[in-house]
């Protein structure tokens, strides 16, 4: 016999179901498996930090949040001197996105940050996770000190 409920065939999810909507399956997922890509992850944020602030050191600490999601808190020195952490987070294409937290207005609303593909990506006003709009003609230069 039949369902008459037709999300309830197999692989079919309800109309209404978050899962189903057209851009939850081209939005970055939390980065699980860190194994193979700490270089990688160490490299990213040393891009973005240099592109954001100016030549900077930085010391690492990866830790698995209780969601199994990896995040890096990083001491930086050098342009600048502060701590910031990091989520992890994979693309659909399978590029490394690494989401500073707190994420600066400037870097939110100006810039976006890069992933790993060159794709860039925000937080809205509503504090999702969005596609930034690829309106920058030239790469971000740092800010001089003062």
């Amino acid at each position: 016999m039949a369902s008459i409920f037709p999300w309830r065939r197999k692989n079919t999810l309800p109309p209404n179901h978050p899962a189903s909507h057209p851009l939850a399956t081209s939005m970055p997922t939390p980065l699980v498996d860190l194994s193979k890509r700490v270089g990688e992850a160490r490299a990213l944020i040393l891009d973005l930090l240099t592109e954001l602030i100016g030549p900077v050191t930085l010391d690492y600490d990866f830790h698995r949040e209780w969601n199994g999601c990896w995040k890096a808190r990083v001491e930086i020195s050098g342009a600048a001197n502060g701590r910031l952490e990091f989520t992890l987070l994979e693309t659909t294409e399978g590029a490394l996105l690494a989401l500073p937290r707190p994420l600066l207005e400037r870097w939110r609303t100006e810039t976006g940050i890069r992933a790993s593909d060159g794709s860039r990506w925000s937080i809205d006003d509503n504090g999702h996770l969005v596609a930034f709009p690829a309106t920058l003609s030239r790469p971000l230069q740092p800010r001089a000190p003062g």
